[in-house]
């Protein structure tokens, strides 16, 4: 996505050097706890309440920076807002709807998120797949 972003829309990626380098160090923790997240969904001997524990652990900087903000750096979109909204979605999908009915920023971001009119369409389309999130191997898994 960064290469695409840089490539056609430079501006998802910060407007400013210092929202590139927020972006740059958001994407890192992101890309961190989409790993551990999607590699507990994966143990053999995965429990789903323990992962749930550790999702919302590990979710919690990116909601501590998500605070009022419209889009995770602020008040611009960047590509990394679609990072984090297929995050959110994978941690409420664990958390079986935990973590946005505790989190109204969250709840709130992921509504704003899907209703954006090109969001959106697409979310009605025919080429929209809701799930899965991993494939069939996965313990943890919504087929």
């Amino acid at each position: 996505m960064f290469y695409l972003s840089m490539k056609f829309e430079p501006e998802l990626i910060g407007k400013t050097n210092e929202d590139k380098a927020k972006v740059d160090v958001l994407a890192n923790v992101i890309k961190e706890v989409k790993k551990v997240v999607t590699t507990g969904c994966y143990d053999k001997n995965a429990n789903r309440d323990a992962l749930k524990v550790i999702c919302l652990k590990r979710m919690k900087p990116l909601i501590e920076q998500l605070g009022d903000n419209e889009y995770i750096i602020g008040d611009y979109m960047t590509y990394l807002d679609f990072v984090f909204l297929e995050l959110c979605l994978l941690v409420n999908f664990i958390t079986e709807g935990e973590f946005k009915y505790h989190n109204e920023p969250i709840a709130n971001y992921m509504m704003r998120m899907r209703e954006m009119p090109p969001v959106k369409e697409y979310i009605q389309s025919d080429h929209y797949m809701s799930k899965p999130f991993h494939n069939k191997i996965a313990t943890i898994n919504n087929p």
